[in-house]
């Protein structure tokens, strides 16, 4: 069984700045459809899933003023990742993602090539789901002049031409992901810091 809480805070230099929150945090459960995420994990409270496995994911928007759009996509970050982990909470892990050779490994061995999945085929699956996702948000809601204004009075007009280069950059989030199961744990982060 696990035992699972979440709630994100608005930070200190958001509220001095006036910011929104930028982060979202969900959580996904083996024995649940869909997952929890943001309000609907809050107004859970302290709860005890009686599943076998369970995936945690935090994004943290980047917060800055080219990241105007950054708690969308830390919503995305999370959707994604829970979605994509999904797979990993059943069990027979090993099994599926090794095949029959999964017999033959060592556990280490096993654990390494599971490592591998997640690094080459989930990690890059959560960026392009990612992807799809805030493209097809701002192709729905493209950017409003106040939006861009609001840029080029923060950081110039310099940063309204790193934005015409990269326009998925006002989503920019960061994200960390757990799946725990009674055989293995697994962490993942995709952006800042090192890993």
């Amino acid at each position: 069984m696990w035992r699972a809480v979440g709630v994100t805070k608005r930070g200190a230099s958001h509220e001095r700045k006036d910011l929104e929150n930028q982060d979202s945090a969900g959580i996904r459960t083996s024995d649940r459809e869909s997952p929890l995420i943001d309000s609907d994990l809050a107004a859970l409270g302290d709860v005890a899933f009686a599943a076998d496995g369970i995936a945690v994911a935090v994004a943290d928007g980047h917060g800055s003023a080219t990241a105007f759009r950054s708690a969308q996509g830390a919503v995305f970050a999370v959707e994604a990742c829970l979605e994509l982990v999904k797979r990993m909470l059943e069990p027979g892990l090993a099994a599926r993602m090794l095949g029959d050779e999964h017999v033959a490994m060592s556990e280490r061995q096993q654990l390494a090539k599971i490592q591998e999945e997640m690094t080459e085929t989930v990690g890059k699956a959560i960026v392009r789901r990612w992807t799809k996702q805030a493209s097809r948000h701002l192709e729905q809601s493209p950017f409003c002049a106040d939006e861009l204004d609001g840029l080029a009075a923060a950081s110039g007009r310099q940063a309204l031409a790193r934005i015409d280069g990269n326009p998925l950059l006002p989503y920019g989030s960061t994200l960390l992901g757990v799946v725990g199961t009674s055989d293995f744990v697994a962490f993942l982060q995709l952006g800042d810091g090192t890993s």
